[in-house]
């Protein structure tokens, strides 16, 4: 109790120093907290299931590169089952898609829903331990045209009671809800979506299930090595047949690989994952900046401390001479700081409900509120129990460890050491300033460098749609309504949306060589709507489309001269269509710049079936052409849901998790710079409050305010330039070891980091010169008899 009224009579008297400590601290605690929350809702995935510890994802060489891939064929599954002991079992499953659900209602009209749907195995529910909450899983994905529905779809859909047994049908199929689960967390690979039975099948050519096997332990190594010893001779005669087993031997790879579940969220190593994915590089950065946040925060608790030193000595002394001993008096001061954070902590937890309820909140996956969190949050007390702890220490042995004689002297306050210390923590502070304005200038760098690099091919006024199944089927009487209206300059089809990085792929041998390639169905004006460049040969022609026309790019032909061999000939694989090869088109970014420029073909016949339509948009009355477009859609597909994007709209969205790591950077970066000024704002005081005698003196004796000011100013000035050196070559390999996430980067410019300085040093000149200012124009006779 008397800890508690020391620390109200105290906050009183230095209300300044009460109120930027708690309301620094305070803020530190809730911006660390919304990063601990963020990064535990990351590491979190999949962690949740069952059997997540013995649950593991078999990924396939894919013999064309030699690298892992997620996908593979469906055999592998139960032969992993049949002759490796430990596994106990498995499920496979597909990658899911987009599908428009109707429901007919009693009155006669039709509901529509638009909803992903999946396929999967028997043992995918009971594996995973999902909670079904009515119905039958295993029916759901044995039984033909069964589907098991979350909870969230089952009641939307069916508000009128029990949602199995209800009939619902898709793509001219009728399913009958045989199931309805609880809602998975958000952080899992595995999505809540609409599953249905997956159809196992003896093909191995067909790579389109992923495998998930149920091991008997968690020890991934025992199950690698039981793996690797199993004789698959058809994977023996496929690598065989594509002189790719010598390789695979000498690069020490084995035909599977075994993959945690709960590792796949953070392994961008993968190829042909569709699966939610993580970055290491970019949580670090976070971590990071949530460590100096809360060094920060410390360090100011310090600074203020250390700053009230001299106004609370007597006081203290005067406590020392009535009988309280040092340790006593050390143990008070001690038990003032930890009240000081926790107090903070407790205006945190407002704080984070506020930020919560706030738009900035959706910068973050999942809910902020505080109620959610309470384990995580706990967590976060006992660090700033710790914090007021160690933050305390220094400033209570260092108030209570000089004699009444030196404290009446004042001699005390200006040390060398105690000057080194205060010297040494600005320094930190500036440090840090520099460096997270540098990186966040970084990051907004190659954000904008992503959005505006040239990608190879237009994107201006381009939209595009997805396809109903009956519009797929009808696409002659679609290109005739579409053309008709006026707003539409010129169309296309393809069964790709550029940006997406999961594109069709297929390998085979070609004279004996190993080749693989990126494929795209295109509509015979495809380049020509686009913009694309055509290096040799010809385009595709209307007049001879007869077969498959190809078209590759540079990077195919440069990365497999086999290629070019055929050049205006026949390639007869299946990869191609075992059609013509008729032109080279430029390089072009179809996928994201994370990914680089593969080999790819672009395919053309005619009859064939598209997924998406673009249109080439004029610019006049935008909304009415959408208008107009939807009408079209709706007459020729009354059952589908129409949707139009904008494709840079599109190709931006692909970005999103390095634009929101630069915002969530930039928030709290700032927040960390504004505490780390705040402190430095305490340090002057501290030294001026030390120097008000001297400053008084040289007054008298005629010094001006301006050679005052320089006077208190150039050590800061002094100390912030040797910052400047120091935080650069920090910011560089921070920033370097970043970017080789990516793999189209911006430079690192030498610029960024001046202007990191600069801002640095005007916000310092600022916050500096005021307090400077302050100490200069103090009447000095004032001065002088408070002395």
């Amino acid at each position: 109790m008397r800890i508690a009224r020391e620390f109200v009579q105290n906050f009183k008297r230095f209300k300044t120093a009460g109120i930027l400590n708690v309301v620094g601290l305070s803020v530190a605690f809730a911006a660390f907290a919304v990063i601990v929350i963020q990064l535990s809702f990351q590491e979190g995935y999949d962690r949740f299931h069952k059997n997540a510890d013995r649950i593991f994802r078999m990924e396939l060489l894919f013999p064309m590169n030699l690298q892992y891939a997620a996908f593979g064929p469906t055999p592998i599954g139960g032969l992993l089952k049949d002759q490796s002991p430990l596994v106990d079992d498995y499920f496979i499953i597909a990658n899911s898609h987009q599908s428009v659900f109707l429901k007919k209602k009693a009155d006669g009209t039709t509901d529509k829903f638009k909803a992903p749907i999946n396929s999967a195995t028997a043992s995918f529910a009971d594996m995973l331990g999902i909670n079904v909450l009515e119905g039958d899983a295993r029916q759901a994905l044995t039984e033909p045209d069964m589907l098991m529905l979350p909870q969230s779809f089952a009641r939307t859909w069916f508000e009128d009671g029990s949602a199995v047994g209800k009939q619902i049908s898709s793509g001219g199929k009728v399913y009958t809800v045989a199931a309805v689960y609880e809602d998975m967390p958000l952080n899992s690979i595995f999505k809540n979506t609409c599953y249905t039975r997956f159809v196992e099948q003896e093909e191995w050519g067909n790579w389109d299930g992923q495998i998930f096997v149920l091991a008997a332990n968690s020890d991934r190594d025992a199950l690698q090595q039981q793996v690797n010893n199993l004789k698959i001779e058809t994977l023996d005669q496929i690598f065989e047949g594509l002189h790719k087993k010598e390789q695979m031997e000498q690069e020490g790879k084995s035909y599977l690989r075994v993959s945690p579940l709960t590792d796949i969220f953070y392994d961008n190593t993968v190829i042909y994952d569709t699966s939610d994915k993580g970055n290491r590089r970019n949580a670090a950065v976070m971590l990071a900046v949530g460590i100096l946040i809360i060094l920060i925060a410390g360090i100011n608790f310090v600074n203020f401390s250390m700053s009230l030193a001299p106004t609370r000595m007597k006081s203290i002394n005067t406590q020392k001479v009535l009988g309280a001993t040092v340790m006593t008096l050390r143990l008070r001061l001690l038990g003032e700081a930890v009240v000081y954070t926790c107090v903070a902590f407790l205006l945190s937890l407002g704080i984070l409900q506020l930020f919560s309820m706030s738009g900035l909140s959706g910068l973050f996956s999942m809910s902020l509120a505080p109620a959610n969190h309470g384990l995580l949050l706990g967590g976060v007390a006992g660090l700033a129990v710790l914090l007021g702890i160690i933050a305390g220490i220094y400033p209570a042995f260092y108030v209570t460890s000089f004699e009444p004689a030196v404290v009446l002297k004042g001699s005390f306050v200006m040390t060398p050491k105690g000057i080194r210390l205060r010297n040494g923590l600005m320094a930190f502070q500036f440090v840090i300033s520099i460096v997270l304005i540098t990186c966040t200038l970084i990051m907004g760098n190659q954000y904008r460098f992503m959005q505006h690099y040239s990608l190879g091919y237009q994107t201006e006024n381009i939209a595009w749609m997805i396809l109903d199944d009956k519009i797929e089927k009808n696409q002659e009487a679609l290109i005739s309504e579409v053309t008709a209206i006026p707003g539409v300059l010129d169309y296309t089809f393809s069964d790709y949306v550029p940006g997406n990085d999961f594109v069709s792929s297929s390998g085979t041998e070609l004279d004996g060589e190993a080749i693989q390639l990126d494929r795209i169905g295109v509509y015979k004006n495809f380049l020509d709507f686009f913009g694309m460049t055509l290096v040799k040969g010809d385009n595709f022609s209307a007049s001879n489309l007869s077969g498959y026309q190809l078209i590759m790019n540079e990077t195919a032909i440069q990365k497999q001269p086999v290629l070019d061999r055929y050049f205006g000939r026949n390639i007869p694989q299946d990869i191609v269509g075992n059609g013509q090869f008729i032109g080279v088109v430029n390089d072009i970014h179809y996928m994201s710049l994370r990914k680089p420029v593969a080999p790819l073909v672009l395919l053309c016949s005619a009859g064939q079936e598209y997924s998406y339509m673009f249109f080439k948009i004029a610019g006049g009355d935008v909304s009415q052409t959408i208008r107009q477009i939807r009408h079209v859609y709706e007459h020729l597909a009354p059952e589908g849901i129409f949707e139009l994007h904008f494709l840079d709209d599109s190709l931006q969205q692909k970005y999103e998790s390095e634009k929101r790591l630069m915002q969530v950077v930039s928030l709290m970066g700032g927040i960390a710079i504004v505490l780390a000024l705040v402190g430095v704002y305490g340090l002057i005081i501290f030294n001026a409050q030390y120097r008000r005698k001297e400053i008084g003196i040289r007054k008298v004796n005629g010094a001006t305010e301006s050679q005052i000011m320089f006077l208190l100013n150039k050590s800061f000035f002094r100390l912030l330039f040797f910052s400047f050196i120091v935080a650069c070559p920090v910011a560089w390999y921070a920033m370097s070891r970043w970017l080789e996430g990516f793999s189209y980067k911006t430079p690192i410019y030498w610029w960024i980091f001046l202007v990191a300085g600069v801002i640095t040093l005007i916000i310092a000149l600022f916050t500096i010169s005021w307090q400077s200012w302050k100490a200069a124009t103090e009447n000095p006779v004032k001065a002088l008899k408070t002395e």
